[in-house]
């Protein structure tokens, strides 16, 4: 009986052992960029990189999509988007600070059209009262061109 048990465990359970602990494949970069573009169309990758953190694998990228720029973290095994952040530029940030100190509340949803010569807030501003405000800010400029003398 002992020798019974001794050789199903050495052909069976240690077996099923290592193979459950195999490791399973990571996707390569150009297969993480078709999960980013089927995700988002038309978007522009700006940077992917790969990294491991406790164990697990990864891959970062910044991407330009819809005149916004985000960053997001994608599991390396499955494709997954695990997180997704914007990143916001320093004029989106001056914009938020602006309408938080005018209007005294919390920004409760925001959005950005960009234009060549405009950019485009909206905001939905919840005051102390409970009441919320829609705000709308442009901000645009000139560019102009130096004639070149002969």
């Amino acid at each position: 009986m002992k020798k019974q048990w001794l050789l199903f465990s050495i052909f069976i359970i240690l077996p099923l052992i290592f193979f459950a602990q195999e490791k399973k494949k990571v996707l390569s970069e150009k297969e993480i960029q078709k999960v980013i573009l089927t995700e988002y169309k038309d978007a522009e990758i700006l940077k992917l990189e790969k990294k491991t953190e406790d164990k697990q694998v990864f891959y970062l990228a910044e991407i330009n999509y819809e005149n916004k720029k985000l960053a997001l973290k994608i599991d390396a095994q499955t494709g997954k988007i695990l997180e997704k952040k914007e990143i916001l530029t320093p004029i989106d940030e001056k914009a938020m600070e602006l309408v938080k100190t005018i209007f005294d509340g919390e920004i409760v949803e925001w959005s950005k059209e960009v234009d060549e010569e405009e950019v485009s807030y909206t905001f939905q501003i919840k005051d102390k009262k409970g009441i919320i405000k829609n705000v709308e800010i442009n901000i645009s400029w000139e560019i102009e061109e130096e004639e070149e003398e002969k």
